[in-house]
């Protein structure tokens, strides 16, 4: 990989100089630190505060979830299937919402399953043989044979989306790292770089001359080799998360040719002025870019990056909530964060934690907001769990009670406030709602939830007018919602939806529907508190048109926005997609943040644990990240063992105990933070280009400041 040369040692060794004289506690606020923007605007301590055992946690959802002897209503949630032509062809499945419609046999979410396997070795439980069951090895029929990648279903292809296609990947690298044994496994982990890689020349990608790849698209289709691009969105983060693979490629394997991918990713990030985030991939480039900061000597802009992971100013306005929802602060989860409209996802959360924590460990100028971040995300996630909130404050608190009474199931998410779906009003029981009368053809697909209505004319003065009515009751706002499209046996212009608050209208045009896949249209309607309707039309309909257009519905609704805030709930009730919200989709990853935190002898002074959540990392020694967010120096007792240790901190770059044992008090200053890295007692200590050594194992990687000023300069 590209070195960049790095800065004289002079202006680290007065630094060192300096630290060493101070006196009093650890660290000072901000001093050194680099901000992140969004934290700063968080409480230094949330309130109410409540520390969740965020492993005891993970460990009563793995012994919930693939327990598949449990009764009750949806129960269980997981079954045993078999995956065809794979040479590994035992699996199994798990739902991705208790009560889920869609999903059984081979139908269902691999991200799911393979964040069950991550989360759970995580909380400290040997998913390769539990119960006399390997749940690791079942992984690898996840492995797609002819697409020679994990991808999110058993039978499907690419090049529909970026994050579903590359996010299992991710998840089987880090499962490796963690059972490196598991046969054909090492195979698979090369084979996935390799098609990457191919990936990136398939985007333009050169590297004689060299040229940077364009990843600013929908996805890349690996039969056809050539990026899509579906003309609504763009999901260009995936060059986060192809640097993090190509990354644990190269320092697991030591091939150079990875270290090309991780170029080209991270350049074209780093000369990227637009933040990319579409939906998880980004804090795995933040990750990537501090380590090859600190290892391979470059100096990527992880400022920015880090910044972009929370900011929200990415045209889906995705980032990372501070605000306080009602009467309980809600900072620090990952959510959308247009004002008022919050909405904070579990998977998104502990997926951001697990990257981002460890950035303090390569560069500890991240340490105070990580820290401050890190307190309000282990304070705040409890609001994902049933009994987390009062049963006003969520969806199913009924079911959660009845049949998860410990909550081991989270909420899909969180919003700022709640939102009620209405369908149309009439006596039809299916999660659409809707009847059709009259000469047109109907169709129920419950699993598909898809109706048609397709034009069968009486005569040829006949054209499609319907008219749904649906119920409105007030809020703070009224969202009429179609998801549809036409069909492509027509030859039409397409169909139009409008809106009127009597039957006899008037109507106002709301939605035009002359799109071809399923697409969600939608317009604000008065919050009447009565009858709303609903009327579509085929929009070139004329006497004597023998080609009459189809109109494939998928779902025509009222979202309204009301209190309470904040409210525990998910897309599933709304979309008809499951019978509750709780989603397993999301707490599958609760063991990533069961990883990172625990609790110190000073409430909201948390133990963070910068190794727990790495993959490939090199040898290290124990350390952890704490912060104070008090206005006063608080004393922390921090477990160092019966052997004995030196307590060194890379925040003030200085040994604070020599040959610790036991419990070592620590004073840490108002509102600072310090990384703790327990050395052997007595190592020797080497300092070489800015880094720190104890016994020739870094344990600090100062020498980003060093780069930081020569690229300034």
């Amino acid at each position: 990989m590209h070195q960049y040369r790095v800065a004289s040692r002079t202006t680290r060794s007065l630094c060192l100089l300096v630290a060493a004289l101070l006196l009093g506690p650890v660290g000072h606020a901000c001093a050194g630190q680099i901000p992140i923007t969004k934290v700063e605007a968080m409480p230094d301590m949330p309130a109410p505060y409540e520390l969740r055992d965020w492993k005891a946690v993970a460990r009563r959802y793995d012994a919930y979830v693939f327990d598949a002897t449990k009764t009750g209503e949806h129960l269980p949630l997981i079954w045993r299937t078999e995956a065809p032509d794979r040479p590994h062809a035992s699996t199994f499945g798990l739902k991705s919402y208790v009560g889920d419609y869609r999903q059984g046999g081979n139908v269902f979410d691999v991200i799911t399953c393979l964040g069950a396997v991550l989360g759970a070795t995580y909380a400290g439980i040997d998913k390769s043989d539990q119960n006399g069951e390997n749940w690791v090895a079942m992984c690898r029929a996840y492995f797609h044979p002819e697409e020679r990648l994990y991808l999110n279903n058993i039978e499907c292809e690419t090049g529909h989306t970026f994050w579903y296609e590359i996010l299992p990947n991710l998840l089987f690298y880090q499962i490796y790292d963690r059972y490196p044994d598991t046969p054909d496994m090492a195979e698979q982990f090369r084979t996935v770089a390799d098609r990457w890689l191919t990936a990136c020349e398939g985007m333009g990608g050169g590297a004689d001359p060299w040229v940077l790849p364009d990843f600013d698209h929908t996805a890349f289709s690996f039969s056809k080799m050539e990026p899509v691009d579906n003309g609504r969105w763009k999901e260009a983060d995936v060059a986060a998360a192809i640097a993090w693979l190509h990354y644990m490629a190269l320092v697991h394997t030591g091939d150079e040719k990875y270290g090309t991918g991780v170029r080209w990713a991270l350049e074209w990030l780093d000369q990227r002025e637009e933040n990319p985030y579409y939906e998880c991939l980004l804090p795995f480039g933040a990750y990537a870019a501090a380590r090859s900061n600190a290892e391979q000597g470059t100096a990527y802009d992880v400022s920015k990056l880090v910044n972009w992971c929370f900011d929200g100013d990415n045209w889906r306005g995705w980032g990372v909530n501070a605000a306080r929802w009602g009467d309980y602060d809600c900072a620090g989860l990952a959510s959308v964060t247009a004002p008022n409209e919050g909405y904070a996802f579990a998977m998104n959360t502990y997926l951001l934690a697990a990257q981002l924590a460890p950035i303090a460990r390569y560069d500890d100028r991240f340490a105070r907001g990580l820290g401050k971040w890190l307190l309000n995300v282990a304070n705040a996630s409890r609001f994902f769990y049933a009994n987390g909130l009062p049963e006003e404050h969520q969806t199913c608190y009924q079911w959660a009670m009845t049949y998860d009474p410990d909550s081991s199931i989270a909420y899909e998410g969180l919003r700022q406030y709640a939102y009620r779906t209405e369908y149309v009003a009439d006596d039809v029981k299916t999660p659409l709602g809707v009847r059709v009368s009259g000469d047109y053809r109907q169709t129920f697909l419950h699993d598909e939830q898809v109706q048609t209505l397709r034009e069968e004319p009486v005569d040829d003065h006949d054209a499609l007018e319907h008219v749904w009515r649906l119920s409105v009751t007030p809020g703070l706002r009224n969202l009429l919602v179609v998801r549809a499209r036409r069909g492509e046996d027509g030859d039409g212009e397409g169909f139009r939806f409008s809106v009127a608050y009597a039957p006899e209208g008037p109507y106002e045009k709301a939605v035009t529907v002359d799109w071809t896949e399923d697409r969600h249209g939608w317009t604000n309607i008065k919050p009447t508190g009565s009858d709303v309707y609903l009327k579509v039309e085929d929009m070139d309909r004329t006497p004597g048109h023998a080609d009459p257009d189809t109109l494939i519905v998928d779902y025509v609704y009222v979202d309204t926005k009301t209190y309470p805030t904040p409210y525990a709930m998910g897309d599933p009730l709304q979309r008809g997609w499951a019978e509750t919200d709780l989603g397993l989709y999301g707490s599958s990853f609760v063991g990533l943040l069961g990883a990172l935190v625990e609790p110190s002898n000073v409430e909201g002074i948390l133990r963070i644990d910068l190794l727990a959540t790495e993959s490939f990392a090199p040898e290290r020694y124990p350390t952890y990240l704490y912060y104070n967010p008090y206005d006063t120096p608080k004393t922390v007792l921090v477990p160092v063992g019966e052997d004995a240790r030196d307590v060194y901190d890379a925040v003030s770059n200085r040994v604070l105990v020599s040959a610790a044992t036991g419990n070592s008090e620590i004073e840490i200053a108002a509102d600072a933070a310090v990384v703790l890295v327990l050395c052997p007692a007595g190592g020797e200590i080497e300092r070489e280009n800015g880094q720190t050594r104890c016994n020739g194992v870094v344990i600090d990687y100062g020498n980003v400041q060093d780069r930081d000023e020569a690229r300034r300069r």
